[in-house]
Parts: structure tokens; sequence; C-alpha cells
């Protein structure tokens, strides 16, 4: 299946039943459906075990999308609320394909796709994504390009093997917070080939990542000519002073962080994560 192809759908909220006077209780309400945000996550990856770093991957963005399989009806294909896929791409990989090209085997996908577990939340709100793909690319060299009148050129850029590997991966569902947070577990590997001379490449690095998720992905670096971050821009409320009318749009309930080596808004704690 080619990323080109697939079909956005959002999984919908179940409608909402009727109150029943004013002692109608929480359980009169239907379960959201599980669901995540649409668009780019931010991720933090912290290594297991506590020790170094071998990737020196503090973490990315994450490109997320919510499908739901089509449901043939008396009225034409309309979409199966209760069996959903939930697909991931970081956008470092994009980017990559982006400038060197996609990766010639076919077997090799630039994204993961798994399904839902379950059509709606368990009973400790989360939702999992049963057996994603492996993300795996093989791209290619990028040539040096010497300075001319055209330009100043560019400089080589080494062949690339990365893989990753997603496991537990799940999205916490609430009313409150519907597939903002993620939580997952990743094993990442990659390896550069030889440099522009030809000699031997640096060896690979492979590594295991707790990864917690934050959607929107909202940068927090300061305006110049400040240098750093500036945490106000993680706030949901409006600020008027610093042209921000509609706050940074983070759910308001959430309690985050500005992060100094993502330059991004990320959770304050593993999620639940709630002020």
């Amino acid at each position: 299946m080619d990323k080109r192809s697939l079909v956005l759908y959002l999984s919908g909220l179940a409608a909402a039943g009727a109150v029943v006077g004013l002692a109608a209780s929480c359980s009169d309400q239907p379960r959201i459906k599980c669901t995540a945000g649409h668009g780019p996550f931010a991720a933090v990856y912290t290594p297991k075990g506590g020790g170094m770093d071998p990737c020196g991957m503090p973490g990315e963005q994450i490109g997320v999308e919510a499908y739901n399989y089509p449901l043939t009806g008396e009225n034409g294909v309309n979409i199966d609320p209760n069996r959903g896929s939930l697909g991931m791409e970081p956008l470092a990989i994009a980017g990559e394909i982006g400038d060197r090209g996609a990766d010639m085997n076919a077997a090799h996908k630039p994204y993961s796709v798994g399904d839902w577990a379950t059509a709606e939340p368990t009973p400790d709100e989360f939702c999992a994504v049963t057996n994603p793909n492996d993300i795996e690319q093989d791209l290619a060299a990028i040539p040096a390009v010497p300075p001319s009148d055209a330009g100043a050129g560019s400089p080589f850029h080494p062949a690339i093997s990365v893989k990753y590997h997603w496991t537990n991966v799940r999205f916490y569902n609430t009313p409150a917070s519907p597939g903002t947070q993620l939580i997952a577990d990743l094993s990442f590997s990659y390896q550069e080939g030889p440099g522009a001379d030809g000699g031997a490449p640096p060896p690979p690095c492979t590594a295991e990542y707790k990864v917690v998720g934050l959607w929107p992905a909202i940068d927090c670096s300061a305006d110049p000519p400040a240098m750093g971050t500036d945490p106000t821009k993680c706030s949901p409320d409006p600020d008027l002073s610093k042209n921000r009318p509609m706050g940074s749009g983070i759910g308001p309930d959430l309690a985050t962080r500005c992060d100094e080596n993502l330059n991004l808004c990320v959770l304050a704690r593993d999620p639940p994560s709630f002020k």
C-alpha cells in the first residue's frame, strides 16, 4: 500500500445519548472511539535503562493519522466506526526521502501502520495499536555540489540505512484528551555509508527508547534576537501582547513543558499528563 494512496479518515466520536433528567450519570453517555491527533506529534525518546544514548536521538516529530476501514451500506460506501488503523511516519524520514529519493526496495516502508486492538478505549482509557510494521529505509548518498556562480554548493552526504521497530504503541483517549497523548517502545538502528573519500563508514548504532508524544507539535524556540527557548509558547491561553490570539492549540488540561533539546512543547510526564 503506497502512502500516497492512503485516504484519511478521522475516527468519529459516538453520537451522544439523550440525557434523562438531572440525575443522568456518566454511564448514560456512549464511549469515545479510538482515535489520534491528526498531524505531527512532538515525541521525546528516553533511553531505556537510564544509560547513554548510543544513537543521540533526543526525539523528533512523528506524523500520525487515524484511518477507518470502508463499510458498504445501503447508501454506498461509508466508514466502519468500529474498525480502524493508525499510521505513523517520522518527519525526518519523509525529509530524507525528499532529498535523496525513494528506497528502491519495495519491501521497505517509510511509514508504519497497525490496527486498533479495540474500537473503544480499554478501562485504563488507552487504545493500543497492534502489530505495526517496521519502518525501514536504505537511502542513497547525496553527491557534493561544488561552488559556482549559481551558488555556494553543498557537501557530500553519505548513504544511510535506518530502521524503526515499534511495540506497545498506545494512545490515551478520553473526551478531554482524544488521542493527543502517545506512549510506546521503540527499537531504533542507524548506519551511515562510506564517506566521500570511500573510507570505512562509522559503526552502526542501535538503541532502545521509551517514547512519549504530544499532539500538536508546537515549536517553543525563543523569537529572535533572543536565544534558547520560550516556554510561554506552550501555553494554551491567548496572549495578544505576543501576537498569540489563539494560544498554542495544546489541550488546556494537559501538563506540558518546553524541551530544550527539541525546542518543542512536550508532555511533562508519561500519559496521562494532566495539570
